[in-house]
């Protein structure tokens, strides 16, 4: 089997009500999709995580032309490739997004031509059902109030019922007076039992996520994501040794060497590494292997369409809990209700989480998502 061809689609997910977070506000979410062809007619879909025009353009140009020919059954020999091709010019960003993308699109076919899901290639489910967390508390407008924003307390209740046992919700965007409002009034509605992870997107310098820490301190917080820049080491060095919240962080990080320094450092007790940008299925496994070896926990990014959440669910079905012994239990993953969701029609037989909980397509070869093309083709500008 030999790969003939590459096409890109990228796709824009209408975001209504539009939100926000400590960027601004979002009134559409693009992604990359890509469908890798084979001389024996199987077609594997990959997805990148980050911006799709050149992404897409580096894949036209550079990765694609490297694997017109090569075999997807051997996905260690064209990603070593592939990351070599690049190694002098990029050692992330939108160079390993793209080879992130022709990995998970190998994966698929090899899933498709043994008839097999790709968890099972990746060593076999060790979880058939995933435990989530709704991570969809963001900022958004009052229908009722044009100028103000919705209690968060309103999506807080909607996701209680809805079964989720955690949920996460965006700061950064307010002054940390007001976000601190906005983390009490959510931890004061939720149950003891039900988990509260805040995200704040690389919000703050170190003095402000000192502040805002010290102050949430009390509220029994599951973890607090990527409070400063992922290259401010000093910074969460200095915010680790001065707060008990258990700090999170990886989504913007590429590859085996950066989650290494990372990990070196001490600063993380949760790594969240992006399927569509770690570097695929093939590298991404290793970065979970890696988080083993230092005692740290590590869940995929999720915020995806159905490929890239696909990816993200087999990668996470196969990895066992480290230690992997009785009454061990994993770390929740990232799911995304409607409508702030990237799905959009795409699957024929979407993905769907129930109870907070979202069973893995074992039943399906390869990522066990068929994708429907006129959702496609409404979804897609020129890539």
């Amino acid at each position: 089997m030999k790969i003939t061809d590459i096409e890109g689609y990228v796709l824009d997910f209408p975001q209504d009500p539009p939100w926000g977070y400590s960027k601004g506000w979002v009134t559409s979410a693009p992604t990359l999709l890509i469908e890798v062809s084979t001389d024996e007619g199987i077609t594997g879909w990959g997805e990148a995580y980050g911006p799709p025009e050149p992404i897409h353009e580096l894949i036209q140009n550079l990765s694609g032309p490297n694997v017109t020919g090569a075999d997807p059954f051997e996905t260690e020999k064209i990603w070593g490739m592939l990351r070599h091709e690049i190694r002098d010019h990029s050692q992330s960003g939108i160079a390993m997004a793209a080879i992130s993308a022709i990995d998970i699109a190998c994966w698929d076919i090899k899933g498709k031509a043994l008839n097999t899901p790709v968890c099972k290639l990746l060593g076999g489910p060790v979880h058939e059902t995933l435990h989530c967390y709704a991570s969809a508390i963001r900022y958004t407008k009052d229908p009722d109030q044009s100028d103000a924003l919705t209690d968060p307390v309103v999506p807080a209740k909607r996701y209680l019922e809805q079964g989720f046992s955690a949920i996460k919700l965006a700061i950064g965007m307010l002054d940390i007076s007001e976000d601190i409002e906005r983390i009490k009034s959510v931890r004061e509605f939720l149950p003891s039992d039900v988990d509260l992870m805040i995200d704040a997107n690389h919000a703050y310098n170190s003095k402000t996520a000192k502040q805002l820490a010290k102050q949430i301190e009390d509220l029994d917080i599951f973890w607090l994501e990527d409070p400063l820049s992922q290259d401010d080491f000093p910074g969460y060095r200095s915010l680790r040794a001065s707060t008990s919240i258990p700090l999170a962080s990886g989504e913007t990080l590429s590859g085996r060497p950066a989650f290494r320094d990372i990990l070196v450092e001490d600063i993380f007790d949760v790594l969240i590494p992006e399927t569509g940008l770690a570097g695929g299925l093939t590298e991404t496994k290793k970065i979970f292997d890696l988080t083993d070896v230092f005692g740290v926990g590590c869940t995929p990014h999720g915020f995806a369409s159905v490929i890239g959440t696909a990816a993200a669910m087999h990668l996470a079905a196969s990895h066992a809990p480290n230690p992997f012994t009785t009454g061990s239990e994993s770390l929740p993953f990232e799911w995304t209700p409607p409508p702030l969701d990237r799905f959009g029609n795409l699957a024929i037989d979407p993905l769907r989480c129930v109870d907070g909980k979202v069973i893995v397509p074992i039943e399906r070869p390869g990522l066990g998502v068929e994708i429907d093309r006129d959702a496609l083709r409404m979804l897609s500008r020129v890539a």
